[in-house]
């Protein structure tokens, strides 16, 4: 079947006969043509005559009409390269008055059936996501923005048995509970479009806790009151929204940003949510840093239950938690499942929980870099199932996300590039060494106080001296034996050609600063090398001296 095409004559006919069949026919066949995200190729003009159309004539239309012409319209405005129209204003002012979000117009749509209510919602998704107009308009104008809260509210009063609702939502008692789900989530859905792409609401949301504590609601509400799947989608619009505000912003009330971090641990540690939903509440907690520590009280342990985690007289289960998702979510990288950014959040979360909350560090590290034995450093360190082995996998990856996994076994080892180069090598550890100006300072900077965390294996004790420094293990004998024939079978004027490249390598890093090597002075006293032949001529005489 041929498709139909939208002309200047078909509209003009609509204008006669706002209820004509053949206009429902139109509409239905269009609609049903373009599934999944596709969208018709209209010309701008055509679709302009088709907006004005609708709005002109929407009190003339009947509800089926009206209802497949919503339908019609939230496909043609899924076109994101469509030029951003004037009549956009005037259509957003349809929907929201449709949608019940405007209050100046409630009274005229009060008939409105659900239908219409809902696909109105849609549409004003699909407008707001690609009109910055339509946008602007939504915001500045503050009555649709502040309506969407108002009655996001009110579905909370809803759920909560509250008979006492916002002016004018009194509609809601009267659906029920499926249809006020699916309200949420649509409101919810263009809470999250308006707070990523305008500024100004988000400055606005967040330094109005009345706005922020809304979303907060919802996530307690949907965990307690309401049933998956919806549930678990209302969640995770709602941790989005919140991610929005807090992610710029540099100052916020803190004790709204604990509240909605102890209800992202409290996602992070449940057993039944999916790990979607896990990964929103982390990235949430990822720009809430300052509220972090307090995720790690003290506790009585006396009253600990099943899956409690504790140590030194602190709460760890959320750690616990949140290591166990972080571990899922690096299988699932490797697994190209998931992309690395995906990670970057529980890296930015662990990094800052471990640098504020010393038992926080310590309890990583018993999970993450536990005593080495004899197996561990039978194999490289990337090498295997550990947790040690997925991570130095990962800091050897080519995303930011290496740089931060290398960080965070760094604040693991206390910052001591001795400690690191013993569970990574000297080979894994060099890139971070070098972007943080460690491959010379870190040497001689002056390390923390000793916490007893240096214990290591008797088993490792007795290996620890075969340990290849560079590679991080011990490598096999034949291995050994190859190195030695390959060594060997060089002639002299390769050795010194070798020789060469490494003085030359050397030069180049001395001069960039990553190393600073030190030589006697005539003092006595250790002073820094200069040039890398200040290396290499006590070498020459030494040889020498053999010689006589």
């Amino acid at each position: 079947m041929t498709q139909k095409e939208l002309t200047p004559e078909l509209i003009e006919q609509w204008e006669r006969e706002p209820n004509a069949h053949q206009k429902l026919l139109f509409l239905t066949e269009m609609t049903q043509s373009f599934p999944n995200g596709t969208f018709p190729l209209i010309d701008i003009d055509h679709k302009k005559l088709f907006l004005s159309h609708l709005f002109d004539t929407w009190a003339l239309a009947s509800e089926q009409i009206r209802l497949q012409q919503l339908h019609f319209l939230r496909i043609i405005l899924r076109d994101k390269n469509t030029v951003d129209l004037d009549s956009y204003i005037s259509i957003l002012t349809l929907l929201s008055r449709v949608a019940k979000l405007s209050a100046d117009d409630f009274e005229e749509c009060r008939s409105e059936p659900i239908e219409i209510v809902l696909e109105s919602e849609k549409c004003l998704i699909n407008l707001l996501f690609n009109s910055a107009k339509a946008r602007n308009f939504f915001c500045t104008q503050k009555k649709p923005f502040d309506r969407l809260m108002s009655r996001i509210r009110s579905v909370i009063a809803v759920f909560d048995g509250s008979n006492s609702l916002f002016v004018g939502f009194d509609y809601l008692s009267e659906w029920s509970f499926v249809q006020v789900e699916e309200l949420l989530l649509y409101d919810l859905k263009i809470a999250f479009i308006t707070t990523a792409l305008v500024q100004q609401l988000r400055n606005e949301c967040v330094n109005d806790t009345n706005k922020t504590m809304v979303f907060l609601s919802v996530i307690i509400c949907s965990l307690d009151k309401m049933s998956p799947p919806m549930a678990t989608k209302c969640v995770n619009e709602a941790l989005n929204t919140l991610f929005n505000i807090y992610h710029d912003s540099k100052v916020f009330e803190l004790e709204t940003a604990k509240k909605c971090a102890d209800e992202c641990a409290r996602i992070v540690k449940s057993a039944h949510l999916d790990l979607e939903t896990k990964q929103n509440a982390v990235n949430l907690l990822s720009v809430l840093s300052s509220a972090l520590p307090s995720l790690c009280p003290k506790v009585d342990i006396k009253g600990a239950h099943e899956g409690f985690a504790a140590k030194d007289g602190y709460d760890m289960s959320f750690l616990n938690s949140l290591l166990s998702v972080f571990e899922q979510q690096i299988d699932n990288y490797e697994k190209k499942q998931i992309i690395a950014e995906f990670l970057g959040t529980h890296l930015t979360v662990l990094c800052h929980l471990c640098s504020e909350h010393k038992t926080a560090r310590r309890f990583c590290r018993e999970k993450v870099l536990p005593p080495l034995k004899e197996d561990d450093v039978r194999r490289r360190p990337g090498e295997g199932d550990s947790f040690r082995n997925k991570m130095v996998r990962l800091m050897d990856g080519s995303s930011r996300c290496s740089e931060m996994a290398a960080e965070f076994l760094f604040v693991l080892c206390k910052r001591s590039v001795g400690r690191l180069m013993k569970y990574c090598g000297f080979g894994h550890s060099a890139g971070l060494l070098a972007n943080y100006g460690f491959l010379g300072q870190a040497m001689v900077a002056q390390r923390r106080p000793s916490d007893s965390e240096d214990s290591e294996t008797d088993e490792y004790k007795r290996v620890e001296e075969k340990v290849d420094p560079v590679t991080g293990f011990i490598p096999p004998p034949e291995q050994l034996e190859e190195w030695r024939r390959q060594i060997d079978s060089m002639s002299e004027e390769q050795k010194e050609y070798e020789m060469m490249k490494l003085v030359d390598c050397m030069d180049k890093m001395m001069e960039q600063g990553m190393i600073k090597p030190g030589v006697i002075g005539e003092d006595g006293k250790l002073r820094q090398a200069k040039h890398v032949a200040e290396l290499i001529k006590d070498v020459k005489e030494g040889e020498e001296s053999e010689e006589d």
